[in-house]
């Protein structure tokens, strides 16, 4: 089990009732600095890594992770929750929105429950297992 299944496990896989509580901000923290360590890590071992950065359009969209190679963005947003919803993909669908010049790839949502599951016609919610 890796530190971030551990730690979506142990506070109950970001259960959205404890939004406000300052505790659930620092597990939210780290879950989403552990899981793109972990991308950044696998992506350093391939022969042409991708470029990475955290994104944030003009209007205030943000991105947990864009990971850019050979001109096509992946958006790559990170929640402590089991059950992701079609709102937690809404910064990625604003992102892409506000540059319709850019090339977007793969959109996903990696959280913190088992299943793999579509949240929108081109958003992935992925299990943190499966990074």
């Amino acid at each position: 089990m890796g530190k971030s299944t551990l730690l979506a496990e142990t506070v109950g896989g970001g259960a959205r009732a404890f939004v406000f509580d300052p505790v659930m901000d620092v597990a939210n923290a780290l879950f989403e600095s552990d899981v793109v360590g972990e991308l950044s890590r696998q992506g350093a071992t391939l022969a042409t890594p991708p470029e990475r950065w955290h994104g944030r359009s003009a209007g205030g969209a943000e991105v947990d992770l864009l990971l850019e190679r050979d001109g096509t963005f992946h958006l790559i947003e990170v929640k402590l929750t089991s059950r992701p919803t079609r709102r937690d993909a809404s910064g990625l669908r604003a992102f892409a929105e506000s540059d319709p010049g850019l090339r977007i790839g793969h959109r996903l949502v990696i959280h913190g429950g088992p299943d793999l599951e579509r949240l929108d016609e081109v958003t992935l919610a992925v299990p943190v297992d499966w990074v």
